[in-house]
């Protein structure tokens, strides 16, 4: 009984690695599941050798396991309708001024509020996660940060360059609001639903350009 309580011991944390695993690369994943089943009868041989009926157990054993050990399905929206809320946007444009660059989602539009017709852009990447087996709660492996702030950064400074003036009691690390006479540019980076990261500009009239500032980040 020690032997297949020491060989359960070496494949549970493989098959609890496996469904990390199998969420970023399933070739990956898959060969991890295998080692799960596979590296515990090796090297308990000898024992399997001389109790075969205890083999069947084992694998029987670890195939309720990886089921049981399955994350709950994904639920929830994806990044695309995460920019859609932020944005109110579903389809690109050509003019995404003052965005510029590569993203794995952008979306811009013209969009009306109470105080006049705006244009919307925005631009998002996703975060690489996984689901933990069990639990299933989300853990962020990597969040791109670094591409969302360069994008951020430059749209103020493309911005600038156009003449708009940051509004300083409306300028936070991650949000910058732009005035050049009636006009606005309100630039914002903000998590989105779907487990991204997205940059937003609205650029229009001030008081509609603030109108949105204000939904959009409530």
């Amino acid at each position: 009984m020690k032997g297949l309580t020491l060989s359960l011991l070496l494949g549970i944390p493989l098959l609890l690695a496996a469904w990390v695993v199998v969420q970023l690369n399933a070739s990956a994943g898959a060969l991890l599941f295998i080692t799960a089943f596979t590296f515990p009868l090796i090297l308990m041989g000898r024992y399997f050798h001389e109790n075969p009926q205890k083999a069947a157990v084992f694998v029987g054993v670890m195939v309720v396991l990886t089921l049981l050990f399955r994350p709950p399905p994904v639920s929830g929206p994806n990044i695309y309708f995460g920019l859609h809320f932020a944005t109110g946007c579903w389809k690109p444009e050509e003019n995404p001024w003052p965005l510029n660059g590569s993203a794995d989602v952008a979306y811009s539009c013209f969009y009306l509020t109470e105080s006049g017709v705006l244009h919307v852009s925005g631009m998002a990447w996703e975060k690489t996660w996984v689901r933990l087996p069990v639990t299933g709660r989300v853990v962020v492996l990597d969040a791109p940060l670094g591409k969302a702030d360069k994008v951020y950064l430059a749209a103020v400074e493309r911005a600038e360059e156009s003449g708009y003036e940051p509004v300083v009691e409306n300028r936070t690390a991650r949000a910058t609001l732009l005035r050049k006479g009636s006009q606005c540019v309100y630039i914002a980076e903000r998590n989105v639903l779907g487990e991204g990261i997205a940059v937003v500009s609205a650029r229009g009239n001030c008081e509609a350009v603030e109108e949105f500032a204000r939904i959009r980040s409530s």
